[in-house]
């Protein structure tokens, strides 16, 4: 999956986001019997694609197994990690080759973004691992400015607020206030944009404190500015914050979702243990979730890690 730790939207708006690859794997397996999971939406839209470009548009989708780490809908790009495997797994049962990792980041960009009208941001961070500083347009993947590789010792602690978050909607209402030119969402875009390259510097020197005040910066940002918190999600925040957590944010579209917060690897266990029982105590739901950041992005099955038909995806951390 991946969290957004600074930008939601301006990866099709303009300006920089900040975006991290989180160890909470998407797998799809080919099975005899397809299980009852309701993905089936996703999987007609990457079977369309697939079918089409094999000439066999009349054969029906290969049976899948789909097991997701993470709750659907809860902003930590559940889809476009499933749409990504489908569209792998998917080539591969009808004996269609594998495809390489820039190809799958591009085509399932191509296809979310006839649904949602969305950016590449989720895209190319799941397919690339590490964290990203990006570029944003609205026609085309983000160009990506810089990536490195993550703090070994920086977990993530994800609480699941239990609201799913619908995509199309929430990114249909910044289109609508762009286009009116709101001067709230441009002041958002201001600040946001500044918020990720402050977040990017202080990763690159460490600054695990530093990080965590720019995260309550950049929900701040996103609440106040774009709308994109809650009620249910400020009371579910504060009481995060009551537990021990030194800055959350919510991550994704907004609506719903999962907020987060990052703590030393050592840290994190415990941390998360305090969050479920203040979350108990105070009657409040929430899934909690302990994961390292991913480094290594998608894992293609074939032998094809990735022969790049873009640079970028060819990059390791660091380069």
């Amino acid at each position: 999956m991946r969290v957004c730790l600074a930008g939601e939207n301006l990866d099709w708006i303009g300006q920089r986001s900040t975006c991290v690859a989180v160890a909470l794997p998407t797998r799809v397996r080919g099975v005899a019997t397809a299980p009852a999971g309701g993905y089936e939406p996703l999987q007609d839209l990457t079977w369309d694609h697939v079918s089409s470009s094999i000439d066999e548009t009349h054969r029906p989708a290969p049976t899948v197994s789909i097991e997701q780490s993470a709750p659907p809908a809860s902003g930590l790009a559940t889809s476009s990690a499933l749409t990504m495997c489908l569209l792998q797994v998917q080539c591969e049962l009808v004996s269609a080759g594998s495809l390489p990792r820039a190809d799958v980041i591009q085509l399932a960009y191509e296809l979310e973004r006839r649904v949602t009208r969305g950016g590449g941001m989720d895209h190319l961070c799941i397919g690339l691992g590490g964290v990203l500083l990006f570029d944003g347009r609205d026609h085309g993947l983000p160009e990506i400015i810089d990536r490195a590789c993550w703090p070994e010792d920086w977990h993530f602690v994800v609480v699941d607020s239990g609201i799913p978050k619908h995509t199309p909607t929430r990114i249909a209402d910044v289109r609508r206030r762009l286009a009116a030119r709101d001067p709230a969402l441009f002041r958002y875009i201001e600040l946001a944009d500044r918020c990720a390259a402050n977040i990017w510097e202080a990763i690159g020197d460490r600054r695990l404190n530093e990080v965590c005040e720019l995260l309550d910066d950049a929900h701040g940002t996103m609440r106040d500015h774009q709308g994109s918190s809650t009620r249910h999600l400020e009371r579910l925040r504060s009481a995060l914050l009551d537990g021990g957590c030194a800055g959350v944010k919510l991550t994704g579209a907004g609506g719903g979702g999962a907020l987060f917060t990052i703590s030393t690897k050592e840290m994190a266990p415990g941390l998360a243990k305090d969050l479920r029982a203040t979350l108990q105590a105070q009657g409040l739901p929430g899934r909690v979730l302990v994961a390292a950041a991913d480094s290594k992005g998608l894992r293609p099955s074939g032998s094809d890690q990735g022969s790049a038909s873009s640079s970028a995806a060819s990059r390791e951390p660091g380069a």
